[in-house]
C-alpha cells in the first residue's frame, strides 16, 4: 500500500487505519521525500502517534530536509519538551532559522512564509543569478527572483521566464517587474487570503518594519 499510492493520498487516509497501523505505514514509504509529504498532509492526531514510535536519528534526518515554514507547523502539534528535544537534534543553522519563524504569531504572514527565497542584488546580471540558483537546487525559483538595491531593500521581482528569454548578459533592473502587493509578518491569515483570491497572485513577499525581505508565502 505505501509504495502504491501517493503519500498525499495515503496522509488522508491514514486516519481509516487503526492508531498502531499508522507509524508502520509510515516505515513503508518508498524515500524521505514521501514521509516529508506525508508527515505535512496528515491530522495532528496521525502526527503525534509516529512521533511518538519515531526514534531521534529519523526525526534529525526528517526536519534538516524538511522546507522551514513546514516544520514550524508542524512542530506546533509538539510539547515544549519535545520541541525542544528536536531543535537539540538538528543542525543548528535549521534550529535558528525555526527558532526565529516560530517568534510570529499563529495564523500570521510570518507563520505563512518560507525563508527560503532567491533575492538578488539589481546589478547582477542574469548569468550572475543562474550560476547561484545552480548551486541550491532544493530551493524553488518557478515563481521567480526578488531584486533588492544596495540597502537590501525590495524593489522588484524578475519572473522565471525572463531568466530564459533575455540575454544572459543582461542586468536584473532590466528585466525585473515592480512588486504590487506586499505584507508584514503581522499581516492576518485572513487578509493574505484575501490578497491571493482577489489579484490571483502567486506569491506574497514578507518585509520587516525596515523594508527588507525576510520571506515569501506561494
Amino acid at each position: 500500500i505505501a509504495i502504491e499510492h501517493s503519500a498525499i493520498d495515503l496522509a488522508y487516509s491514514v486516519s481509516h487505519l487503526p492508531l498502531q497501523a499508522r507509524p508502520i505505514l509510515y516505515d513503508n514509504l518508498p524515500n524521505r521525500d514521501a514521509k516529508i509529504n506525508f508527515i505535512i498532509n496528515t491530522t495532528c492526531e496521525t502526527r503525534l502517534i509516529i512521533f511518538r514510535y519515531m526514534g531521534e536519528r529519523e526525526v534529525k534526518k526528517l526536519f534538516e530536509k524538511m522546507p522551514t515554514d513546514e516544520a514550524v507547523f508542524i512542530l506546533d502539534d509538539m510539547s515544549q519538551r519535545r520541541f525542544k528535544r528536536v531543535m537539540e537534534l538538528i543542525d543548528s543553522k535549521k534550529a535558528r532559522m525555526i527558532q526565529e519563524q516560530k517568534k510570529h504569531t499563529r495564523n500570521s504572514a510570518g507563520r505563512l512564509m518560507s525563508s527560503e527565497f532567491f533575492a538578488f542584488d539589481m546589478d547582477k546580471t542574469i548569468k550572475d543569478a543562474a550560476k547561484h540558483i545552480y548551486d541550491y537546487p532544493k530551493i524553488d525559483f518557478t515563481k521567480g527572483l526578488f531584486i533588492l538595491n544596495k540597502d537590501e531593500e525590495l524593489k522588484g521581482y524578475v519572473p522565471a521566464r525572463n531568466m530564459v528569454v533575455n540575454s544572459k548578459t543582461a542586468f536584473l533592473k532590466q528585466v525585473m517587474r515592480p512588486i504590487l502587493h506586499k505584507v508584514v509578518a503581522q499581516t492576518t491569515r485572513a487578509e493574505v487570503i484575501e490578497l491571493f483570491e482577489r489579484y490571483k497572485l502567486l506569491f506574497l513577499p514578507v518585509l520587516d518594519e525596515k523594508e527588507k525581505l525576510i520571506g515569501v508565502i506561494s
